[in-house]
């Protein structure tokens, strides 16, 4: 199992350029990150599946590399589509984008320009900086950016502000959850609403004030392990039924209070993890056990 640091996409497509496969299964952002051979069907019954080559994709909107990128981005296929891109008429939006790229000389930025939606504009350039610089980690458990040499220095604002690779590792382990790291990284936590809308009060109490105490010690435990500067960075929750009511969860206070010293008592030393593997293993070892008679068969 294998965590992406950053966009699931470009993590995919890195294993398929490092030769950890064939192809990629997984969405059409997949393309759009470089994936040279991408399935997006299975049928177990007939034991068959559909694929789709970039390379042909290519061929048939009669673009290059980058003019591909521009396309996929404006029809939606790995963004918010374009507005013109998307209309009342049965034509789908890749052929759309394709008409509104042609008439800026397939340049997706001056086709940006030309729309004159700044907010749109800003939304493409930023995507289109993010699948240029992917971030990744390789095969030797290297967290790097696609083309870094030319990497902008505020990638952050597009990305994610970096962590240390102590982080990235133990998230692409499943040691830490990338959600208490997206917290701490974005300083803010925005409360979804569940499936029936979230109006029950109860579970708004919960969520926004019950559930406050673990998070607060949750990215606490992290936070010292992070960069100085996270010492003083607080966390906004911002809750969903009302948008305008945040509120803080003391991280900087929790941190003061020193609450690794509190977690070394969760440490499992060696004697007590040997002992553990060796029960389990005596487990493994037992013959299976008759669900009828409750005794072991030999």
């Amino acid at each position: 199992m294998q965590t992406a640091p950053y966009h699931a996409a470009a993590q995919a497509t890195q294993l398929e350029n490092e030769n950890f496969g064939d192809a990629v299964y997984g969405s059409l952002s997949c393309l759009v990150y470089g994936a040279d051979n991408l399935i997006v069907a299975f049928d177990w019954d007939a034991q068959t599946f559909k694929w789709v080559e970039r390379s042909k994709c290519l061929a048939k909107f009669a673009l290059n590399d980058d003019q591909f990128i521009d396309l996929a981005l404006l029809s939606g296929l790995s963004l918010v589509a374009a507005p013109e891109a998307v209309t009342d008429s049965p034509v789908h939006p890749l052929q759309s984008a394709r008409a509104l790229l042609a008439r800026s000389n397939n340049n997706g930025l001056a086709t940006c320009e030309m729309l004159k939606n700044e907010e749109y504009k800003m939304l493409f350039m930023k995507a289109r900086t993010a699948v240029k610089h992917g971030i990744v980690i390789d095969a030797h458990g290297e967290i790097k950016a696609w083309e870094s040499a030319t990497a902008p220095f505020d990638l952050h604002e597009v990305t994610s502000p970096r962590l240390s690779d102590e982080m990235y590792f133990y998230m692409t382990r499943g040691v830490a959850g990338p959600r208490v790291l997206n917290c701490r990284a974005k300083a803010e936590i925005f409360e979804s609403p569940p499936l029936d809308g979230g109006s029950s009060q109860a579970y708004q109490q919960m969520v926004s004030q019950k559930l406050a105490p673990l998070r607060t010690r949750s990215v606490a435990l992290l936070t010292p392990h992070l960069h100085h500067y996270y010492r003083k960075q607080d966390v906004t929750v911002v809750p969903w039924h009302d948008e305008t009511s945040t509120r803080q969860l003391n991280v900087p206070d929790a941190v003061a209070s020193e609450p690794t010293s509190a977690a070394k008592k969760w440490k499992v030393n060696s004697q007590l993890l040997a002992k553990t593997l060796s029960q389990v293993s005596d487990l493994c070892n037992m013959a299976p056990i008759n669900p009828l008679t409750g005794s072991s068969s030999t």
